[in-house]
Protein backbone atom coordinates (compact mmCIF):
# COMPACT_ATOMS: atom_id res chain seq x y z
CA UNK A 1 0.00 0.00 0.00
CA UNK A 2 1.40 3.35 -0.96
CA UNK A 3 2.01 5.98 1.70
CA UNK A 4 0.01 9.26 1.77
CA UNK A 5 3.17 11.13 0.76
CA UNK A 6 3.67 8.91 -2.30
CA UNK A 7 0.04 9.29 -3.31
CA UNK A 8 0.22 13.08 -2.96
CA UNK A 9 3.37 13.23 -5.09
CA UNK A 10 1.77 11.05 -7.76
CA UNK A 11 -1.34 13.27 -7.86
CA UNK A 12 0.80 16.40 -8.13
CA UNK A 13 2.91 14.89 -10.93
CA UNK A 14 -0.24 13.82 -12.75
CA UNK A 15 -1.69 17.33 -12.54
CA UNK A 16 1.46 19.12 -13.64
CA UNK A 17 1.85 16.66 -16.52
CA UNK A 18 -1.45 17.90 -17.91
CA UNK A 19 0.16 21.26 -18.68
CA UNK A 20 1.24 21.99 -22.23
CA UNK A 21 4.74 21.07 -23.43
CA UNK A 22 5.74 24.72 -23.72
CA UNK A 23 4.88 25.39 -20.08
CA UNK A 24 6.66 22.26 -18.86
CA UNK A 25 9.77 23.12 -20.88
CA UNK A 26 9.68 26.62 -19.39
CA UNK A 27 9.56 25.09 -15.90
CA UNK A 28 12.44 22.70 -16.64
CA UNK A 29 14.46 25.61 -18.05
CA UNK A 30 14.81 27.01 -14.54
CA UNK A 31 16.83 23.93 -13.52
CA UNK A 32 20.56 23.32 -14.08
CA UNK A 33 21.23 21.01 -17.04
CA UNK A 34 22.02 18.00 -14.85
CA UNK A 35 18.77 18.32 -12.87
CA UNK A 36 16.79 19.03 -16.05
CA UNK A 37 18.11 15.76 -17.49
CA UNK A 38 16.92 13.84 -14.40
CA UNK A 39 13.31 14.86 -15.09
CA UNK A 40 13.34 12.33 -17.95
CA UNK A 41 12.79 9.49 -15.45
CA UNK A 42 9.53 10.92 -14.07
CA UNK A 43 7.29 9.40 -16.74
CA UNK A 44 7.01 8.76 -20.48
CA UNK A 45 5.48 12.22 -20.87
CA UNK A 46 8.64 13.80 -19.44
CA UNK A 47 11.15 11.58 -21.22
CA UNK A 48 12.21 14.02 -23.97
CA UNK A 49 10.98 17.38 -22.68
CA UNK A 50 14.37 18.28 -21.20
CA UNK A 51 15.91 18.01 -24.68
CA UNK A 52 14.11 21.21 -25.71
CA UNK A 53 15.45 23.43 -22.94
CA UNK A 54 17.10 26.38 -24.77
CA UNK A 55 19.95 26.91 -22.29
CA UNK A 56 22.75 24.38 -21.82
CA UNK A 57 25.24 24.65 -18.97
CA UNK A 58 28.07 22.24 -18.15
CA UNK A 59 30.01 22.91 -14.97
CA UNK A 60 32.74 20.51 -13.93
CA UNK A 61 32.49 20.58 -10.16
CA UNK A 62 35.13 19.08 -7.89
CA UNK A 63 32.77 16.19 -7.10
CA UNK A 64 31.67 15.62 -10.70
CA UNK A 65 33.66 12.40 -11.03
CA UNK A 66 36.28 11.53 -13.61
CA UNK A 67 37.08 13.61 -16.68
CA UNK A 68 35.83 10.84 -18.96
CA UNK A 69 32.47 10.61 -17.21
CA UNK A 70 32.02 14.38 -17.48
CA UNK A 71 32.86 14.33 -21.20
CA UNK A 72 30.43 11.45 -21.74
CA UNK A 73 27.67 13.36 -19.99
CA UNK A 74 28.26 16.40 -22.24
CA UNK A 75 28.10 14.21 -25.33
CA UNK A 76 25.02 12.35 -24.13
CA UNK A 77 23.11 15.57 -23.48
CA UNK A 78 23.89 17.06 -26.88
CA UNK A 79 23.34 13.77 -28.70
CA UNK A 80 19.93 13.38 -27.01
CA UNK A 81 18.95 16.89 -28.11
CA UNK A 82 19.88 16.06 -31.71
CA UNK A 83 18.01 12.75 -31.61
CA UNK A 84 14.94 14.63 -30.42
CA UNK A 85 15.33 16.97 -33.39
CA UNK A 86 16.39 20.05 -31.44
CA UNK A 87 19.43 21.78 -33.01
CA UNK A 88 18.72 25.17 -31.44
CA UNK A 89 20.70 26.49 -28.45
CA UNK A 90 20.18 29.93 -26.92
CA UNK A 91 22.85 29.83 -24.22
CA UNK A 92 25.91 27.56 -24.03
CA UNK A 93 28.13 27.64 -20.93
CA UNK A 94 31.05 25.28 -20.45
CA UNK A 95 33.13 25.70 -17.32
CA UNK A 96 35.71 22.92 -17.16
CA UNK A 97 39.03 22.39 -15.42
CA UNK A 98 40.71 20.13 -17.97
CA UNK A 99 41.66 20.10 -21.62
CA UNK A 100 39.64 17.69 -23.73
CA UNK A 101 39.87 17.04 -27.46
CA UNK A 102 36.27 15.76 -27.43
CA UNK A 103 34.92 18.95 -25.91
CA UNK A 104 37.12 20.92 -28.29
CA UNK A 105 35.45 19.18 -31.25
CA UNK A 106 32.04 20.25 -29.98
CA UNK A 107 33.03 23.90 -29.87
CA UNK A 108 35.26 24.46 -32.88
CA UNK A 109 34.51 21.69 -35.38
CA UNK A 110 31.76 19.31 -36.43
CA UNK A 111 31.96 16.03 -34.61
CA UNK A 112 30.96 12.96 -36.69
CA UNK A 113 28.74 11.90 -33.79
CA UNK A 114 27.12 15.34 -33.40
CA UNK A 115 26.99 16.99 -36.83
CA UNK A 116 24.66 19.84 -35.84
CA UNK A 117 26.11 20.98 -32.52
CA UNK A 118 29.18 22.92 -33.59
CA UNK A 119 28.84 25.78 -31.14
CA UNK A 120 30.72 28.40 -33.15
CA UNK A 121 28.32 28.06 -36.08
CA UNK A 122 25.08 28.00 -34.06
CA UNK A 123 22.90 30.71 -35.58
CA UNK A 124 20.49 30.76 -32.61
CA UNK A 125 23.15 31.21 -29.93
CA UNK A 126 22.75 34.37 -27.82
CA UNK A 127 25.10 33.64 -24.89
CA UNK A 128 28.45 31.82 -25.06
CA UNK A 129 30.73 31.32 -22.06
CA UNK A 130 33.83 29.14 -22.26
CA UNK A 131 36.50 28.44 -19.66
CA UNK A 132 39.84 26.66 -19.89
CA UNK A 133 40.25 25.65 -23.51
CA UNK A 134 43.19 25.45 -25.90
CA UNK A 135 41.84 26.10 -29.38
CA UNK A 136 44.79 24.35 -31.05
CA UNK A 137 46.12 24.72 -34.59
CA UNK A 138 42.95 23.26 -36.17
CA UNK A 139 40.83 26.20 -35.09
CA UNK A 140 39.60 28.23 -38.06
CA UNK A 141 38.09 31.57 -36.98
CA UNK A 142 37.00 32.27 -40.55
CA UNK A 143 34.25 29.65 -40.12
CA UNK A 144 32.77 31.35 -37.05
CA UNK A 145 29.14 32.32 -37.68
CA UNK A 146 27.31 33.65 -34.64
CA UNK A 147 24.80 36.16 -36.01
CA UNK A 148 22.64 36.18 -32.85
CA UNK A 149 25.36 36.24 -30.19
CA UNK A 150 25.11 39.13 -27.73
CA UNK A 151 27.20 37.87 -24.79
CA UNK A 152 30.70 36.37 -25.11
CA UNK A 153 32.75 35.44 -22.04
CA UNK A 154 36.14 33.76 -22.52
CA UNK A 155 38.28 32.74 -19.55
CA UNK A 156 41.63 30.93 -19.65
CA UNK A 157 41.53 30.47 -23.43
CA UNK A 158 44.59 30.02 -25.65
CA UNK A 159 44.64 30.54 -29.41
CA UNK A 160 47.54 29.16 -31.42
CA UNK A 161 47.45 31.65 -34.30
CA UNK A 162 47.81 35.43 -34.29
CA UNK A 163 44.55 37.33 -34.78
CA UNK A 164 42.36 34.27 -34.05
CA UNK A 165 40.64 36.12 -31.24
CA UNK A 166 40.02 39.11 -33.49
CA UNK A 167 38.42 37.02 -36.22
CA UNK A 168 36.30 35.10 -33.71
CA UNK A 169 34.91 38.33 -32.26
CA UNK A 170 34.28 39.73 -35.72
CA UNK A 171 32.12 36.67 -36.35
CA UNK A 172 29.72 38.08 -33.72
CA UNK A 173 28.27 41.16 -35.50
CA UNK A 174 25.75 42.17 -32.81
CA UNK A 175 27.92 41.50 -29.73
CA UNK A 176 26.91 43.64 -26.74
CA UNK A 177 28.73 42.15 -23.73
CA UNK A 178 32.37 41.04 -23.93
CA UNK A 179 34.39 39.54 -21.06
CA UNK A 180 37.98 38.43 -21.62
CA UNK A 181 40.22 37.07 -18.86
CA UNK A 182 43.58 35.42 -19.49
CA UNK A 183 42.98 35.01 -23.22
CA UNK A 184 46.14 34.73 -25.33
CA UNK A 185 46.69 34.68 -29.08
CA UNK A 186 49.93 36.59 -29.62
CA UNK A 187 48.28 39.65 -31.19
CA UNK A 188 49.81 43.02 -30.27
CA UNK A 189 48.80 45.32 -33.13
CA UNK A 190 45.84 47.67 -33.45
CA UNK A 191 45.74 48.11 -37.20
CA UNK A 192 43.42 45.20 -38.16
CA UNK A 193 40.73 45.49 -35.48
CA UNK A 194 37.34 46.89 -36.41
CA UNK A 195 35.12 48.81 -34.01
CA UNK A 196 32.43 46.63 -32.43
CA UNK A 197 29.57 49.00 -33.10
CA UNK A 198 26.95 47.18 -30.99
CA UNK A 199 29.20 46.60 -27.96
CA UNK A 200 28.12 48.46 -24.82
CA UNK A 201 29.98 46.58 -22.08
CA UNK A 202 33.54 45.19 -21.96
CA UNK A 203 35.66 43.67 -19.18
CA UNK A 204 39.22 42.94 -20.29
CA UNK A 205 41.94 41.60 -17.97
CA UNK A 206 45.14 39.76 -18.87
CA UNK A 207 44.25 39.93 -22.53
CA UNK A 208 45.23 42.19 -25.42
CA UNK A 209 42.53 43.82 -27.47
CA UNK A 210 42.60 46.97 -29.53
CA UNK A 211 41.10 49.99 -27.77
CA UNK A 212 39.58 50.97 -31.11
CA UNK A 213 37.57 47.73 -31.15
CA UNK A 214 35.88 48.48 -27.81
CA UNK A 215 35.60 52.27 -28.17
CA UNK A 216 31.78 52.16 -28.50
CA UNK A 217 31.14 50.85 -24.97
CA UNK A 218 29.22 52.54 -22.17
CA UNK A 219 30.91 50.48 -19.43
CA UNK A 220 34.57 49.46 -19.53
CA UNK A 221 36.75 47.64 -17.07
CA UNK A 222 40.29 47.20 -18.33
CA UNK A 223 43.83 46.78 -17.14
CA UNK A 224 46.24 48.83 -19.23
CA UNK A 225 50.00 48.42 -19.14
CA UNK A 226 52.61 51.18 -19.39
CA UNK A 227 53.20 50.01 -22.96
CA UNK A 228 49.83 51.56 -23.78
CA UNK A 229 51.33 55.00 -23.34
CA UNK A 230 52.62 54.76 -26.90
CA UNK A 231 49.36 53.28 -28.23
CA UNK A 232 46.67 55.11 -30.12
CA UNK A 233 43.82 56.14 -27.82
CA UNK A 234 40.50 56.48 -29.66
CA UNK A 235 37.70 58.66 -28.35
CA UNK A 236 35.18 56.75 -26.23
CA UNK A 237 32.11 58.74 -27.23
CA UNK A 238 29.61 56.66 -25.21
CA UNK A 239 31.68 55.72 -22.16
CA UNK A 240 30.04 56.72 -18.86
CA UNK A 241 31.59 54.21 -16.41
CA UNK A 242 35.30 53.36 -16.41
CA UNK A 243 37.16 50.97 -14.11
CA UNK A 244 40.90 51.36 -14.63
CA UNK A 245 44.12 50.21 -12.98
CA UNK A 246 45.79 52.87 -10.85
CA UNK A 247 48.51 54.43 -12.99
CA UNK A 248 48.36 58.23 -13.18
CA UNK A 249 49.94 58.48 -16.62
CA UNK A 250 47.47 55.98 -18.04
CA UNK A 251 44.54 57.53 -16.20
CA UNK A 252 45.35 61.03 -17.44
CA UNK A 253 45.69 59.93 -21.03
CA UNK A 254 42.53 57.84 -20.91
CA UNK A 255 40.42 60.63 -19.39
CA UNK A 256 41.28 62.94 -22.27
CA UNK A 257 39.36 60.58 -24.55
CA UNK A 258 36.18 60.07 -22.46
CA UNK A 259 33.99 63.17 -22.94
CA UNK A 260 30.84 61.66 -21.33
CA UNK A 261 32.46 59.92 -18.36
CA UNK A 262 30.42 60.06 -15.14
CA UNK A 263 31.91 57.30 -12.96
CA UNK A 264 35.60 56.51 -12.54
CA UNK A 265 36.80 53.63 -10.37
CA UNK A 266 40.52 53.09 -9.85
CA UNK A 267 42.17 49.94 -8.57
CA UNK A 268 45.76 48.96 -8.01
CA UNK A 269 47.35 45.60 -8.68
CA UNK A 270 48.05 44.33 -5.21
CA UNK A 271 51.07 42.26 -4.29
CA UNK A 272 50.04 42.01 -0.63
CA UNK A 273 49.38 38.27 -0.83
CA UNK A 274 52.86 37.62 -2.19
CA UNK A 275 54.34 39.75 0.59
CA UNK A 276 52.43 37.80 3.25
CA UNK A 277 53.61 34.50 1.77
CA UNK A 278 57.21 35.71 1.73
CA UNK A 279 57.10 36.94 5.36
CA UNK A 280 55.36 33.76 6.53
CA UNK A 281 57.94 31.58 4.78
CA UNK A 282 60.77 33.60 6.32
CA UNK A 283 59.28 33.18 9.81
CA UNK A 284 58.96 29.41 9.35
CA UNK A 285 62.60 29.15 8.26
CA UNK A 286 63.67 31.30 11.20
CA UNK A 287 61.68 29.18 13.69
CA UNK A 288 63.18 25.96 12.34
CA UNK A 289 66.67 27.49 12.46
CA UNK A 290 66.17 28.61 16.07
CA UNK A 291 64.71 25.22 17.06
CA UNK A 292 67.56 23.18 15.61
CA UNK A 293 70.11 25.61 17.09
CA UNK A 294 68.70 25.00 20.56
CA UNK A 295 68.69 21.23 20.08
CA UNK A 296 72.24 21.14 18.81
CA UNK A 297 73.60 22.87 21.93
Amino acid sequence: MSSPETSTAAVFLDRISNLSDDILIHIISSLPTKQAFLTSILSKRWKNLWCYVPDVEFIEAKDSGSKDSFDEFVYYVLRSRETAGNHSIRSFIMNVEHHSSRLYDLVVGKSPELPYTTILTCTTLVVLKLNFMDMGDKFSPFNVTLPSLKTLHLTNITFEQDDDLMYLIEGCPILEDLHLFEVFDGTYADCNWKTLTMLNRADVTECYISLEAISNVEFLRIRLSRACQSCYFPTFHNLTHLVLNYDWDTVAKMLLHCPKLRNLDLYQVCFLNLTIIFVFSFLIIYVFYFFFSVISR
